[in-house]
């Protein structure tokens, strides 16, 4: 896709007369609002020129990229929770060449399920210095990024969030034999060390 994007998941409900799994893509450039998409068969989606926007439930396998900013403006969660079921094969790639941000009108308490990778910058969250804080930011899956972006702040004090989010960042572990379609990946990799605490 060319220019702003918004790929909505949806893993349970209709999207017009497709079935789930499918999507709901909104896109200026083409005039589409919420137009029914089928998951790609390749299982990428690009938008080149402009940020692309992600939410909702994912049903299969899936890496969404883009050449500005990807934006998470709710939850981004698995249909089958590899937390419960480890044996799910639901996995999900957001790839910025600049940021992924956490908008700055996204839930209290968010979940995101994804390996995320912000390319040339940061994963971040869109005003964390603001406040009222936004409870916990729960992630599982894995971060990768040209360097830490902040997700809030807190009292040196008394650890008391002030802003945005408190961090519960989990490793997805099938992530060490399993990428998402076409995520970048160094190809093979040696365990030197593992330490379990």
């Amino acid at each position: 896709y060319t220019g702003n994007t918004t790929v909505v998941l949806q893993s349970s409900s209709p999207c017009g007369s497709l079935q789930p799994p499918c999507l709901l893509v909104t896109n200026p450039a083409l005039g589409w609002t919420n137009q029914p998409r089928s998951l790609p068969a390749n299982g990428a989606i690009f938008v080149n020129g402009g940020n692309v926007k992600v939410s909702g439930t994912l049903d299969g396998q899936l890496t969404i990229g883009s050449s500005h900013d990807a934006v998470v403006s709710n939850h981004v969660r698995y249909a089958d929770n590899p937390q419960t079921n480890p044996a799910s094969n639901d996995v999900l790639g957001l790839v910025a060449e600049r940021n992924v941000v956490i908008a700055w009108a996204a839930p209290d308490n968010l979940t995101i399920q994804a390996s995320i990778m912000a390319l040339n910058e940061s994963f971040t969250v869109e005003n964390w210095w603001v406040g009222p804080p936004q409870g916990t930011l729960s992630i599982y899956g894995g971060i990768i990024q040209g360097r830490r972006g902040p997700v809030g702040t807190f009292s040196s004090r008394t650890g008391t969030i002030l802003s945005g989010y408190a961090k519960d960042y989990q490793y997805d572990a099938r992530l060490s034999n399993m990428a998402p379609p076409h995520y970048p990946t160094t190809g093979t990799y040696n365990l030197v060390q593992w330490k379990e605490e």
